[in-house]
């Protein structure tokens, strides 16, 4: 009610189809609900804001799941076309649609549980033995070869570089090159 009349007083409409509710840390949930402006909102075990999958005990193990399934996705697509491209349009393709999946705020999730982040690694191994042609080579291996983190490791610099930045007030430019180091 009261975020439905604070709509109404900021000359707002609110749209209850799309309103989801979410109670954090309960287990029975079965047939809670909340009827907001006439329509019935029930509750659910995730919720999906803004692109990230998250549960009602506040993990991300959906969203993980729900990202490697689309950058595996991806690798099968990769490898269907790889004998026709070269080594450097393999990469970009890697680079723009593989890897691209795991940078959408990784800040939120990057603290997953071991599962996750072995299902993380497999994913990135995955698509990295596609474009170097090595199905034999271990996940570090390969990553040697490409001269590129891990995605753990690439997520910690993220962290590293935002936790910088809000303690130093520092010019774009100058952030622009540190991450790329």
């Amino acid at each position: 009610k009261n975020a439905a009349k604070w709509f109404q007083n900021n000359s707002m409409v609110a749209n209850p189809a799309k309103f989801q509710l979410l109670f954090i840390g309960l287990n029975n949930i079965n047939n809670i609900s909340m009827t907001i402006e006439g329509k019935k909102v029930l509750a659910s075990n995730s919720v999906k804001l803004l692109g990230v999958i998250i549960d009602k005990n506040l993990k991300f193990d959906k969203h993980i799941k729900d990202i490697c399934n689309k950058a595996r996705s991806k690798c099968f697509a990769l490898s269907r076309i790889r004998n026709f491209l070269t080594l450097e349009k393999a990469i970009l393709l890697y680079n723009a649609f593989i890897l691209s999946n795991f940078s959408y705020c990784p800040l939120i999730w990057m603290f997953c549980s071991k599962s996750e982040n072995n299902l993380i690694n497999s994913t990135q191994k995955k698509g990295l033995r596609i474009v170097y042609k090595e199905p034999d080579k271990t996940l570090n291996q390969l990553l040697k070869i490409d001269g590129s983190p891990g995605i753990h490791l690439r997520n910690l610099r993220f962290l590293m570089i935002e936790v910088f930045k809000g303690l130093n007030k520092l010019n774009p430019q100058f952030m622009w090159n540190l991450f790329q180091v």
